[in-house]
């Protein structure tokens, strides 16, 4: 098992190494500008001299901006999708419009966003917000539709409603999807 584990670790990493000896090779011994192309050793000695000056402080804004938007679309998302399980015809109607959300390029919508809110740090969380709740309701959606017939029945036997129900067996059903919406998103 160690080995195997070892293994998993290692190939990936010579893989990346090779690559950049590689790329370095070309980079010198074609003497290839480095304007075209910079070698691997130069965008690293860049790296290192503007991290702190540069980077660090826009690192961390964008770091700032996706927790924000992580907070924010998470819980929407799942909410999106508890509220949408309770009706065959919610789920029908909201599934088109988060897959059409999902899928739809935020190269295409920012322009038009940036008309009306400029560069803002809303702007930024709304883009987040808008490319990863879906996923997390569309997740949710399919583990909060497909509880187990047997445990609804139990439940309900017991005297449980409708929300009590989806709390006590959708949910603990469906936390594989919601945290799978919460990886991918």
């Amino acid at each position: 098992m160690k080995k195997s584990r070892l293994v998993s670790v290692t190939a990936p990493l010579t893989a990346v190494l090779i690559i950049l000896v590689i790329w370095q090779l070309i980079c010198t011994i074609g003497n290839v500008p480095d304007k075209l192309i910079p070698s691997p050793i130069l965008i690293f000695k860049s790296l290192y001299e503007n991290f702190t000056d540069v980077i660090l402080e826009d690192l961390l804004i964008t770091v700032k901006n996706l927790a924000i938007g992580y907070v924010i679309a998470v819980p929407l998302g799942f909410v999106i999708a508890a509220v949408c399980s309770q009706s065959k015809v919610a789920v029908r109607a909201a599934t088109p419009v988060l897959i059409i959300l999902m899928v739809t390029p935020m190269t295409t919508l920012v322009p038009i966003f940036k008309l009306f809110m400029g560069t803002s740090t809303f702007l930024k969380v709304l883009v987040i917000v808008l490319q990863m709740s879906p996923v997390v309701a569309l997740n949710s959606l399919t583990g909060f539709a497909n509880p187990p017939k047997n445990n609804v029945d139990v439940v309900r036997a017991m005297g449980c409603g409708r929300w009590r129900t989806f709390f006590k067996v959708a949910v603990p059903n469906a936390m594989p999807q919601v945290f799978t919406g919460m990886k991918l998103g």
